[in-house]
């Protein structure tokens, strides 16, 4: 069993990748990595800068790029906060992303599945 800390499990294309999030406070996630370092996925229907994992003190968010294909969380989609810009969502142990999901109840291989964690892996 791993340390405990805050993790993300990501299920693409029938593999299991897990990150670490607490070697940094900021993980772009998309088909580029913004600098080198962040959360490099394969899936057409995930953007090319499709959100960030963010660490604001102590705390983690995903932030929404206001992708082509949406973002689920939680089975609802990302929606736009006031004058329709992208709203930090809160993360909790055992939350449910799905990136490049062309609706709520998408389940296609394309599909990115992403669990944050905040437990031994």
């Amino acid at each position: 069993m791993g340390s405990t800390g805050n993790y993300l499990i990501i299920q693409e294309n029938g593999k299991e990748n897990t990150v670490c999030l607490d070697s940094r406070s900021v993980w772009p996630v998309g088909r580029v990595s913004i600098d080198g370092e962040g959360i490099v996925l394969r899936s057409p229907t995930v953007s090319r800068q499709h959100g960030v994992f963010m660490n604001i003190m102590g705390t983690w968010y995903y932030y929404d790029k206001k992708c082509t294909n949406a973002t689920i969380y939680n089975g609802r989609k990302i929606k736009p906060g006031i004058g329709g810009r992208t709203r930090p969502v809160m993360l909790h142990d055992g939350d449910v992303l799905m990136l490049g999901a062309r609706s709520e109840s998408s389940n296609d291989d394309k599909t990115v599945w992403i669990k944050y964690t905040e437990k031994a892996v």
